[in-house]
């Protein structure tokens, strides 16, 4: 099976996607450091912090990705096989 995407991309749409982002960010950074409370003893398990880390890495990388190229037209032809 063959799926093939063609998805208009603008400088403006990649912008508010980092900047919604940026929101996100910093109001997960606010409610880690003001609202939750957490238990002494509680861990964390080392691979789910991992996966947060590299999650938000790569949703990122994905924004930076699919951004126009300046010189280009903001066309992306994405195919999957």
């Amino acid at each position: 099976m063959i799926i093939s995407v063609l998805c208009i991309v603008d400088e403006f749409s990649c912008m508010l996607l980092v900047g919604l982002m940026a929101v996100q960010n910093i109001r997960r950074l606010i409610e880690s450091l003001f609202v939750s409370v957490y238990s002494p003893r509680g861990t964390m398990n080392v691979l789910l912090y991992i996966l947060g880390i590299v999650f938000y890495l790569s949703f990122s990388l994905a924004v930076l990705c699919e951004s126009p190229d300046p010189a280009e037209v903001g066309v992306c032809v994405v195919s999957f096989v």
